[in-house]
């Protein structure tokens, strides 16, 4: 549970510090890490997990090509 909340950290500073050339690695490595509802183990881990995502999005948002997004409202 820890390793996902640790490895979104080690994206943000990755991200915060320019340093991107191990940032899809961890982002792929962080999605799929995803549970069969498409969430993570805790709401601590999904939070961290989607803010690093987002960012990642954010920098890198122009290269890439697909997106895919669901919504569950319950």
């Amino acid at each position: 549970a820890h390793a996902i909340s640790a490895t979104a950290f080690a994206l943000l500073t990755y991200l915060a510090r320019a340093q991107t050339a191990m940032a899809k690695p961890i982002v792929h490595w962080i999605q799929s890490r995803r549970n069969f509802v498409q969430g993570w183990c805790s709401s601590y881990d999904s939070f961290f997990a989607l803010k690093s995502v987002v960012e990642y999005a954010i920098r890198h948002g122009d290269s890439i090509q697909q997106y895919n997004v669901r919504v569950n409202v319950s």
